[in-house]
Order: C-alpha cells, then structure tokens, then sequence
C-alpha cells in the first residue's frame, strides 16, 4: 500500500494550506491592489468569488448569479449601462469573458477615462487578468509588465 500512497501523501503535503483554484491567487492579488487605492467604490468582474472574498469593496457580478438586478439587466441588453451608473472605481478585464461580458463594460470605461493599473500574472495560471481604475482613484504603481 505504501508504494500507491506515497505519491497522493506527497502532494496533500505539498498543497498543504494553499487555494485549490489558481485563480484565487491572481484575484486575491487584483483585490490587494485595488484595496490600496483610495475610494470605497465597488468593482465590475465575471469572477467575484475570490474579489469578493479579498477585497473590502462591493462586486458586481457581471454574470448575475448574485446581483437579479444585473441578470435582468443583461437579459435587456443594458447590463453595461446598469453596471456603470453604479459608478465602479475598478474593472476588471479577463480576456476569456470579452465578449460575453466585458466588452461592453469596457467600452464603457474607456468612455469614462478607466487606465489600467496593471496586468496580473501568477505562473500557475496561463491568462494575465488587466485592473481598470476610474480616473483619480488610485495613484499606486501600476504592476504592468509584471
């Protein structure tokens, strides 16, 4: 029995305390960075689970899974409109939803003067995520490149 449960001890050992989803990591770091920005204004994602649970700001969900106002808005076609009289500080922008549900809401803060603060990468996770700050919000270094 050992021989066939070395290997499960070895990697229960090397995850140990870590998150099992490799998102959670790169939200938590997109989170930290819009904490630090001055501002209590929500942020706009696809994602919210890790945002929400990181960030001491309101999310809302592009989706609709948890905002029934926002659902009922995508279903009208205003959901970008309905999100951004809310009056986010923050966007952010994982291109594997643009255009499902970004594109419109990135218009939109490009419209606004949003400028991205970064792009968020984890070795972990192949997709660099992009954090869209409301102009005047955040004066931190942007992590570009990074």
């Amino acid at each position: 029995m050992l021989p066939l449960a070395l290997p499960s001890l070895a990697f229960v050992v090397s995850t140990w305390g870590e998150p099992p989803d490799p998102r959670v990591r790169i939200y938590r770091d997109v989170a930290l960075a819009a904490d630090a920005c001055a501002g209590g204004g929500g942020v706009v994602a696809v994602e919210i689970g890790a945002l929400g649970y990181f960030s001491r700001r309101p999310v809302a969900d592009l989706v609709g899974l948890v905002d029934a106002e926002l659902l009922r808005a995508r279903e009208r076609g205003r959901q970008a409109e309905t999100v951004f009289a809310r009056r986010p500080d923050f966007v952010v922008d994982h291109p594997v939803f643009g255009s499902t549900h970004l594109d419109p809401v990135l218009a939109l803060a490009r419209r606004d003067g949003f400028r991205s603060l970064g792009v968020f990468r984890r070795p972990e996770y192949p997709t660099p995520v992009r954090l869209w700050a409301r102009p005047g919000v955040c004066a931190a270094a942007t992590r570009e490149g990074s």
